[in-house]
């Protein structure tokens, strides 16, 4: 479960929009996380409004009908209407879920996949951080698009409906691999699929989540992809003695129908009424480093993190990096070492 940001799992502060540098936190508000401002009709008290004639926060005063059209086209529905519902937040869990299923495999699989045409450990290891390349690049990007598009699908399921599909497909490529040239592209592939969703997948909950149930929900996603480690390790990684793709493709039906669940039970459009617009931009003026920085641009924020005089983000940041570095050096070598050293098979070293 290696990478800055394991798809989903925290690993440090959020983003906007849960595109993070270092990580992100299902509990946290991402994109326009503060209480949706349904103002109330006639006087009455609108969500996160004032009673006696106050139109909630973002409603209209007078009394008219708030609701401020949500990113992606929705509105805010009428007051007292109820969230989303933690049934659904269960089943959004299982986005993370499968997250948690193909990290596990991941982890588990491609150093011992690699070794039969590498015999260097180091080079193995320099191959396996390409997850982290691509939580450090290709998921701020994404996470922070997410924050800005405006589609008939709303503005995070988008990127789960062309992300979930290219993992799936990478997962199927890997145990197929004929080289090391066909394992590696597949690697890629898989990788850059995971970046594309994760961050917005991660959004979605606080987006559809009042912020006093963002901690329960958050314990519950969690709870979820723990489940998924576990699905990976005692369910799915025990057929690979039976054929050495099964694991792959039960991680790619698992990931797809995680996919069909959230799509089916989640229509973003409408439950979306926690993601506001106003206050949603990056403070600062348009263009400058600071709204720079919180739109997702890599550099831009490593160089103000470098630069401010205040030096407790950029230890905070080296801490970070050495922690994960630290935490990968092992952990992606761990079936390797049981396969090379203790003569376990690849499921037994699984277990470790």
């Amino acid at each position: 479960m290696s990478a800055l940001w394991r798809s989903g799992r925290p690993a440090g502060g959020v983003a906007r929009g849960g595109a993070a540098v270092g990580g992100a936190a299902w509990g946290e508000a991402g994109s326009g996380g503060g209480a949706g401002g349904r103002g109330a009709a006639g006087g009455g008290a609108g969500r996160g409004g004032a009673a006696g004639g106050e139109a909630g926060r973002r409603g209209e005063a007078g009394g008219g009908v708030a609701g401020e059209a949500l990113a992606g086209g929705g509105a805010a529905g009428p007051p007292g209407e109820p969230w989303a519902g933690w049934w659904r937040i269960l089943i959004l869990g299982t986005g993370y879920l499968g997250i948690q299923v193909v990290w596990t495999l991941y982890n588990a699989y491609l150093p011992n996949l690699y070794g039969q045409y590498l015999a260097s450990n180091f080079l193995i290891g320099v191959i396996m951080t390409l997850d982290n390349i691509a939580a450090a690049t290709v998921q701020p990007y994404f996470g922070a698009l997410s924050d800005r598009v405006a589609t008939p699908l709303g503005r995070r399921m988008p990127f789960l409906y062309i992300g979930v599909p290219v993992t799936a497909l990478g997962l199927w490529l890997i145990p197929r691999e004929t080289g090391l040239g066909s394992l590696l592209l597949a690697t890629v592939l898989m990788n850059v699929g995971i970046s594309i969703y994760s961050s917005p997948a991660t959004a979605l909950m606080p987006d559809v989540t009042p912020p006093e149930k963002r901690a329960r929900a958050n314990g519950i996603v969690l709870l979820m992809g723990g489940v998924g480690a576990m699905l990976a390790i005692f369910v799915l990684s025990p057929s690979f003695d039976r054929a050495r793709t099964l694991p792959f493709d039960q991680a790619a039906v698992v990931v797809l129908a995680s996919l069909a669940l959230v799509a089916l039970a989640i229509p973003e459009r409408r439950l979306a009424r926690y993601a506001g617009i106003k206050g949603d931009e990056p403070a600062g003026a348009a263009g400058s480093a600071d709204a720079l920085a919180q739109r997702g641009h890599l550099l831009v924020a490593l160089r103000a993190v470098a630069r401010a005089s205040d030096r407790r983000a950029f230890w905070l940041l080296l801490a970070a990096v050495a922690w994960v570095a630290a935490v990968n050096g092992a952990q992606n070598m761990f079936t390797r070492f049981g396969t090379e050293a203790l003569g376990l098979s690849q499921v037994e070293a699984t277990y470790m």
